[in-house]
């Protein structure tokens, strides 16, 4: 019971993604950090720009759907 509700609990963002300890896949994705380099570039260079304002990725547009704080911390779990 206790693992289903901690499931259902991922799914709805109460958790703490930045606690968690996960695996390493092993050989299995060998290229995954040169294609995440290029996605990085890619987002940041179409539609994120830096502000130093704000001291932080920012959308270049309004109608651009992205926000930098939230991709930074993608990428921060992703890479942990």
């Amino acid at each position: 019971m206790v693992i289903e509700v901690e499931k259902f609990l991922v799914q709805m963002g109460f958790s703490q993604a930045f606690e968690k300890v996960y695996i390493k896949p092993g050989d299995a994705l060998d290229k995954f950090p040169l294609v995440m380099a290029m996605f990085v570039i890619t987002q940041i260079s179409t539609t994120l720009t830096y502000d130093k304002r704000f001291g932080g990725l920012v959308k270049k547009t309004q109608k651009d759907v992205i926000d930098g704080q939230s991709y930074t911390a993608g990428l921060l779990t992703i890479f942990r």
